[in-house]
């Protein structure tokens, strides 16, 4: 008994123009005007599943967000519903957030502490 062989692929959307194939060109502008970056857009190209986009919230949903005031200008507001953190996560994020900015924010070693200019 020989072996099972392969038909070949027809090549029929080559010549019926009603029947065109998904041309990456195109995939390409919209990924590019949606801001998807060339890294993500490479990934997609080799079969990678694109992202479920979050679903949008309706008029008249309530919503219960944390709001972490890191410093005077800085606040980082979190949905964890939507993010899919537990109260723990929440707190582990808070607290790595909070030394963060201290890390950040913290004068070099050695360098001389800042005080305030008197008028």
């Amino acid at each position: 008994m020989g072996s099972p062989v392969s038909r070949p692929r027809s090549n029929s959307h080559l010549t019926n123009p009603a029947n065109p194939p998904a041309l990456p060109g195109r995939q390409l502008k919209k990924w590019t005007a949606a801001g998807v970056s060339l890294e993500r857009i490479g990934a997609l190209l080799h079969g990678e599943p694109p992202p479920v986009p979050p679903r949008p919230r309706s008029l008249g949903s309530v919503t219960v967000c944390s709001h972490l005031a890191v410093t005077d200008g800085i606040e980082v507001v979190i949905d964890p519903a939507r993010v899919g953190l537990t109260p723990e996560q929440v707190r582990a994020f808070v607290k790595g957030a909070m030394a963060a900015f201290a890390a950040v924010s913290a004068p070099p070693p050695g360098a001389a502490p800042q005080t305030e200019r008197q008028p």
